[in-house]
C-alpha cells in the first residue's frame, strides 16, 4: 500500500514539473531525502536488485544480481554483484555457472545511480502492461520484505536503464 502511495506521489511530482531542470531538481531532492542508504537499516536488512534475461525466449536466460549492504563499523556501503550463465541448448539442465562475481564499495555517485535506477523501475512498473510469455524480469526488494517491486516485460527502456546502472557502477 505504501509503495503505491510513493509511486503516485513520485509520478505527480514528475508530471507537475514544467522544465527538465525542475524535474532534475526534484529527483536530486528525492535522492537526498528518500534514499534507502542508511547504515543501520542496510546492516540488518540487505537490499537486492535482480534480473533474469530472455536470450532463450520463453525458456529464460542468464541471471544477474546485486546485494547491497552496509558495514557499520567502517561506515561503508558495499555491493556484491554476480552474473550467472544459462545454456539455451540444454534448458532442462541449464548448467548455471558464475561468470562474474565482485564486491565493490559504493560512493555517493554509485548510491545516486542506484536511487535513480529504483525510481526508473517504479515508473516502468506503473506503465507496464505486458501479457506475454517472453521478456526480462527485474526486481528490487529488501530482505525484510518491506519493499518489493517486480517487473516482467519486453520494454527495451528497462533493459537500457539496467545497463546504464551497470555502467555507472562499472560492472559491465
Amino acid at each position: 500500500m505504501t509503495s503505491r502511495i510513493i509511486c503516485v506521489v513520485f509520478i505527480v511530482l514528475l508530471t507537475s514539473c514544467k522544465s527538465k531542470t525542475q524535474m532534475e531538481q526534484v529527483l536530486a531532492d528525492m535522492n537526498k531525502k528518500n534514499s534507502f542508504f542508511d547504515l543501520y537499516y542496510l546492516s540488518s536488512s540487505n537490499f537486492y536488485i535482480t534480473t533474469k534475461f530472455s536470450e532463450c525466449g520463453e525458456w529464460g536466460g542468464h541471471k544477474e544480481g546485486m546485494k547491497i549492504f552496509s558495514d557499520v563499523k567502517r561506515k561503508q556501503y558495499k555491493l556484491d554483484y554476480y552474473k550467472l550463465s544459462f545454456d539455451c541448448e540444454n534448458v532442462q539442465n541449464a548448467n548455471i555457472d558464475t561468470l562474474v562475481h565482485k564486491t565493490i564499495l559504493l560512493n555517493s555517485h554509485s548510491q545516486n545511480a542506484i536511487n535513480k535506477y529504483l525510481q526508473e523501475l517504479v515508473i516502468a512498473k506503473v506503465r507496464s502492461k505486458f501479457p506475454g510469455h517472453s521478456g526480462n524480469y527485474f526486481t528490487a526488494a529488501s530482505a525484510d520484505s518491506t519493499f518489493r517491486i517486480e517487473l516482467y516485460d519486453a520494454d527495451k527502456r528497462n533493459l537500457k536503464s539496467y545497463s546504464h546502472l551497470l555502467k555507472k557502477l562499472r560492472l559491465n
